[in-house]
């Protein structure tokens, strides 16, 4: 009687880390679930938008108080007048239900900044194992679809019917080209250049688990024939290579061996199997056809500076205090498109909070951002959801991991 007596004040006593386990639904959803089938959003978005609902005050305490008031009030008032501005004389149509849509989608993107933020002060996550496990998880989709290109893209549509690129290939209208779980290709491969480079800046992770992750990635980003995203891995490659060389202090024989041992093992590989064949049939064919395309147009930057070149034509005095609202302004570049739908104020006022460096955290230790502020210069990317709030949930645990008491929040 005593000992089950004991047993119940025992599980009386257990507490139940319910921010823990949102945390974890939370990732879960963005790194490995499709969004809803109806919408592009993630399928943990309502339960964010009840945090949001009973943390709002969260949004103005802190470091980012002053610019998140600003990006609050003019995001407000922009929103207003995107009823009333006419969006027809622009590049392309921005009704009034995606005027408000973003409006809502973007606030929600920063509840889950706060959450993380909030949650990286108080507790400790080895993000390290999310990110080798997202890149692996990726990796075996990127496999699928180099072999059942058309099956992959059918059950890719089925799982997400907002899917713009796999409706557009199950149409015939262009070649396809992997996307995850995602919406757009580049986003994808930009955000694995982003966590690659995050995560070899990790001094915790073995130079083993930095390969691995990096080898993974660069299957994935292959498949989504990304020109952007491969450069950037490059650079990333070399990255990793400069700080070697320089943390060995010298290349040892041993280490040349390994290099040379592996690249002649893959070339084997690639020339007595089918495995080469078909790399080039089905990815590098992609990724020269991409190059052709820009060759022809005589615009390297596919088509970017062009874009840049004619938004600038659109803009409107008003930008330097408010925005019209509207997205119909640029198709690539991220700060014209914030500029002109939010104003200049809220531009600056995202900025520092998306991609702002905090005067304690070091820059070796931040310079992982790179490629995410890449891809929102010549993407946009932060239209796609999973994008922008994996971005800002890794700002959050730059500036917060570890830190409470140490500095003032």
């Amino acid at each position: 009687m005593k000992r089950d007596s004991y047993s119940l004040r025992s599980r009386a006593n257990v507490k139940i880390d319910t921010t823990r386990i949102l945390f974890w639904f939370l990732t879960i959803d963005l790194f490995f679930l499709p969004y809803f089938s109806f919408m592009a959003v993630t399928i943990s978005a309502p339960i964010m938008a009840l945090w949001v609902i009973f943390h709002f005050k969260d949004y103005l305490r802190g470091k980012e108080s002053y610019a998140m008031f600003v990006l609050i009030v003019t995001m407000v008032m922009s929103t207003i007048i995107g009823f009333l501005w006419d969006s027809s004389s622009l590049r392309f149509v921005t009704d009034a239900r995606t005027t408000v849509l973003r409006f809502f989608q973007y606030i929600l993107c920063f509840g889950y900044y706060f959450f993380f933020k909030s949650f990286f002060i108080k507790k400790r996550i080895e993000i390290s194992k999310i990110i080798l496990a997202f890149t692996a998880w990726v990796a075996i989709f990127a496999v699928l679809f180099m072999l059942f290109p058309r099956e992959y893209a059918e059950l890719k549509f089925y799982l997400n019917p907002a899917d713009n690129h796999t409706r557009r290939y199950l149409a015939h209208q262009v070649y396809y080209r992997f996307n995850y779980l995602w919406t757009d290709p580049n986003n994808i491969a930009y955000l694995l250049d982003g966590l690659i480079f995050f995560y070899v800046l990790e001094d915790n992770n073995s130079m083993k688990n930095k390969i691995i992750v990096s080898t993974l990635a660069l299957i994935s980003i292959l498949a989504t024939a990304s020109i952007g995203g491969l450069i950037i891995l490059l650079a990333v490659f070399l990255y990793m290579f400069l700080k070697w060389v320089k943390s060995s202090g010298q290349l040892k024989i041993r280490s040349i061996g390994v290099i040379f041992g592996a690249a002649i093992i893959a070339l084997l590989v690639l020339y007595f199997t089918n495995l080469g064949a078909y790399i080039n049939e089905s990815l590098v064919e992609r990724i020269v056809t991409r190059f052709y395309k820009y060759d022809e147009l005589s615009n390297f930057s596919g088509g970017r500076i062009n874009d840049l070149v004619i938004s600038l034509n659109y803009l409107n005095p008003l930008f330097l205090v408010i925005g019209s609202g509207k997205e119909g302004f640029t198709l690539e570049n991220g700060h014209i498109y914030w500029t002109c739908m939010y104003g200049l104020p809220s531009y600056i006022a995202f900025m520092y909070i998306v991609f702002g460096k905090f005067y304690y955290v070091k820059w070796l230790k931040y310079v992982w951002i790179f490629p995410f502020f890449v891809a929102f210069t010549i993407n946009i990317a932060i239209g796609e959801f999973k994008w922008m709030v994996i971005l800002l949930m890794l700002v959050a645990y730059s500036r917060y991991y570890g830190l409470h008491n140490k500095v003032s929040l």
